[in-house]
């Protein structure tokens, strides 16, 4: 538990208590960490009605005002709190009910401490494989929902004008194939936009060229990125459009290759070093769903096949859409609903 939790904690819960005995506890609030955060959610307040949205983020904030979201700046008193983030410690009081959901699907990376999780009351993960693991793990408060996040594709929320409109504003060229780019944080060890992010100008001849990067991401790969002629940095918080939009997509280690997954797209990953935080399973599940190379020498080939022979990987892809979501049926969100309604307070 980070050190503020402490600081604060006897000061806030005094609040907290005082605040129920008079009544004007809020009965639940969405904690917004990332704007990310309100598109992993979006998909399960709409089964839940108005739910308030809290945050203590400047960027969050600007988002939210664009959106024309209403938010509310921490401290906040519920009696519930969901999040998509390990972000307990800004509700320093054991009397609130936790409801943790992932913000990634699956866990691409190794599982934190068993306490991050068992500190929720509930913590909602995206198959029954990631609940089984989570277990073997120490992790007792988790139950299966899915990825709401993907709930849009698979109910036909994005529809063609979207993505019509989705393509003009990244200047995509009908009469090129568009590669999509995606990268986790460099400091996971588990990185490899440093192959790949000085040379996209490469394969701008004949691509389209797409790059998201997580957002922890080292500035300076984003800038040289975002200064290379021909290549459309995602800026957006919502990259499904982009995903769906995809022939091919290129990766390593990040969660994102489950969406790509989810989607059934041709991918094609860069082999890195062992991390800390490396799991050997899921190095398996990679080498089953992509194409493995090591170095851009390797790219235009890979690439080239993967347009050329897109259904080739389509069983591997099948099988682990069941490992990390169980099913795809655009209505995750609507499970999450339920599983959190079940902490709500009566007629809430």
């Amino acid at each position: 538990m980070v050190f503020s939790y402490y600081l604060y904690k006897l000061p806030y819960a005094t609040v907290w208590h005082l605040l129920k005995v008079m009544r004007k506890l809020k009965p639940v609030v969405f904690y917004c960490g990332d704007p990310m955060d309100h598109y992993i959610f979006q998909p399960v307040m709409q089964y839940l009605g108005n739910i308030p949205y809290v945050t203590d983020k400047s960027d969050v904030r600007t988002f939210l005002k664009q959106q024309g979201i209403a938010y509310e700046s921490l401290p906040a008193f519920p009696m519930v709190v969901v999040m998509a983030r390990h972000s307990i410690h800004k509700f320093p009081c054991h009397s609130i009910i936790k409801i943790g959901m992932r913000h990634g699907a699956y866990h691409f990376k190794r599982m934190t401490s068993p306490e991050s999780y068992n500190q929720f009351d509930r913590y909602l993960m995206t198959s029954k494989t990631d609940v089984q693991k989570g277990k073997e793990h120490g992790v007792t408060t988790a139950c299966a929902i899915g990825f709401p996040k993907l709930d849009p594709v698979f109910r036909g929320d994005i529809s063609e004008q979207i993505l019509q409109e989705t393509g003009i504003k990244a200047r995509l060229n009908p009469q090129k194939p568009t590669v999509l780019f995606s990268s986790t944080y460099n400091a996971s060890g588990m990185s490899a936009v440093h192959i790949w992010c000085n040379k996209l100008h490469l394969l701008t001849s004949e691509w389209n060229v797409l790059v998201t990067l997580h957002s922890w991401i080292n500035s300076s790969y984003r800038s040289v990125i975002k200064k290379t002629p021909g290549v459309y940095f995602i800026n957006e918080y919502n990259i499904l459009p982009f995903l769906m939009l995809a022939d091919v997509v290129v990766g390593d280690t990040s969660s994102f290759l489950a969406e790509c997954c989810a989607l059934d797209k041709p991918i094609i990953t860069f082999t890195t070093n062992k991390a800390r935080r490396s799991l050997g399973e899921i190095d398996e599940i990679i080498d089953a769903i992509s194409y493995r190379i090591r170095s851009f020498g390797e790219l235009h080939e890979m690439l080239t096949h993967a347009l050329n022979n897109k259904a080739e990987l389509h069983a591997a892809r099948s099988w682990a859409n069941r490992i990390f979501f169980d099913d795809l049926d655009g209505r995750a969100g609507e499970r999450a609903a339920d599983e959190i309604r079940r902490f709500l307070p009566v007629g809430k």
